[in-house]
């Protein structure tokens, strides 16, 4: 999943795209009485999220105009909006094919590379629109942090004048080098919840334990190439914290790097170290080695029984080996030693009912007890109406996944689950445009699939 700052950078890009596309309107409106140009009405499904609508008018376009770089740039664009990482490149490939100079198109790639994990296409495609005067340093930046050149990394953020993005890395990469720096330039920024949870993680931890706080930090964060620089400098410093060395190797596994050392010098360091064992497991479980993993997280139980995030661990593992009556076991373990954690009920809740099994016995109950610790949470209400649909009540289902659809109409889970209870109520023209609506927005690329396989059947 891309973070915050690939979010806004997305944005950036598709403003510029979005000129360009309406200057191209512009320059083919020409006659007297112009007929409404296709781009033009897009461009106005694009303003209202109508992404299938604009891309069949796009595609069609293309044929009739295959030298015409706004299309497939404006299709990128598209797809960098809903995650679909492959076909944005490819279709910025298509644009730069017509226009090799087309500095949108360049950005618009850059940032499907970076999401790819090809840190070298995408700076060099950085490059080339620096080189064609547009600012893309912070893409530049961000590809050498995913090689792990920190140094180049500051430097192309620093070069990046008053980019918001650019200035968290580069404070992110500063506390990890200096300290005392970083903690200012961090305190510099604009409020943000991320910018204030790190300021809050920091608060009154001394200098020389700055790197290695803000490293778990940047972890809870998902900006795992910011936590592996601090966390790197801390263990180099202070070679002696055991539960450095452990999150260290954490942020190795997350980025695909060697591990087990770490956990190794964490472990010599302190035996009774739960998180080890527990992050071993994660890493093992990652290398496709769930049995192993299971291994590992009953002795991180073992160490510390009373670590529920463990349990839940453990149960994704057994659900995984398809074990699911030890996995409903575990989770209700975890649920029995946490029983006011949302969390927890919510994934116990998630194994039943997604996966269909033991519904009315343990799913819906599970979901009413979950909806008493969050009452009208969207999560928790689809959560209830699906569980529901499939023990036949399909009226109390709509009534729950309609209210869930209501507080959070971007869920496209919900949305999904709407279309196949619409239909099981054979309102197929409803159920339609929940489906649409699962197909234009679903970043996951889960549900996009399934409700276009209806869709290209009705």
């Amino acid at each position: 999943m891309p973070t915050m700052n690939a979010t806004r950078w997305i944005a950036h890009v598709i403003a510029l795209s979005v000129a360009l596309l309406l200057t191209a309107c512009a320059a083919s409106a020409g006659s007297p009485t112009p007929t409404p140009d296709p781009l033009t009405a897009a461009e106005a499904h694009i303003a209202r999220r109508e992404f299938s609508a604009a891309l069949d008018i796009l595609r069609q376009q293309a044929d009739i105009r295959p030298d015409d770089a706004a299309i497939p740039r404006t299709m990128g664009e598209i797809y960098l909006r809903q995650h679909r990482w492959d076909e944005a490149a490819r279709a910025f490939s298509t644009a730069l094919g017509s226009e090799p100079r087309d500095a949108a198109a360049l950005l618009g790639r850059a940032e499907a590379y970076l999401q790819l994990k090809k840190p070298v296409a995408a700076r060099n495609d950085g490059w080339a629109a620096m080189a064609l005067g547009a600012a893309a340093e912070t893409p530049v930046g961000r590809s050498f942090l995913q090689t792990g050149d920190y140094a180049a990394a500051r430097s192309a953020f620093a070069a990046a004048g008053n980019d918001p993005t650019a200035a968290w890395y580069l404070a992110g990469l500063t506390l990890a080098d200096d300290p005392s720096a970083g903690r200012m330039m961090l305190d510099a920024l604009p409020p943000s919840p991320r910018r204030d949870y790190l300021r809050e993680s920091l608060a009154g931890v001394p200098t020389d334990a700055l790197a290695g706080t803000a490293g778990i930090a940047f972890i809870q964060l998902d900006e795992w190439a910011l936590a592996h620089a601090a966390l790197s400098a801390a263990v180099e410093t202070t070679p002696d914290r055991a539960e450095w060395w452990a999150f260290l190797g954490r942020t190795q596994a997350a980025l695909g790097l060697p591990a087990l050392e770490s956990f190794r010098r964490a472990e010599t360091l302190d035996p009774t170290l739960a998180l080890v064992p527990y992050f071993r497991g994660l890493y093992l479980r990652q290398q496709g080695l769930p049995s192993a993993a299971l291994d590992e997280f009953l002795a991180a139980l073992d160490i510390d029984p009373q670590n529920v995030g463990v349990a839940v661990e453990g149960a994704e593992t057994l659900a995984t080996l398809g074990d699911w009556v030890s996995a409903a076991a575990w989770y209700e373990s975890a649920v029995r030693a946490d029983p006011q954690n949302a969390d927890i009920r919510r994934l116990q809740v998630e194994f039943y009912v997604l996966r269909g099994y033991r519904v009315a016995e343990a799913g819906l109950p599970a979901a009413e007890q979950l909806l008493e610790l969050t009452p009208d949470d969207a999560r928790a209400l689809d959560l209830r109406g699906w569980a529901k649909f499939q023990t036949g009540d399909v009226g109390g289902a709509e009534t729950d996944v309609r209210r869930a659809v209501t507080l959070a109409p971007d869920d496209v889970v919900a949305r999904f689950h709407l279309g196949r209870i619409l239909l099981a109520l054979h309102r197929d023209a409803d159920a339609r445009a929940e489906f649409i609506h699962v197909v234009d927005w679903d970043t996951t690329g889960v549900y996009r699939p399934r409700a276009e396989e209806w869709l290209v059947g009705n």
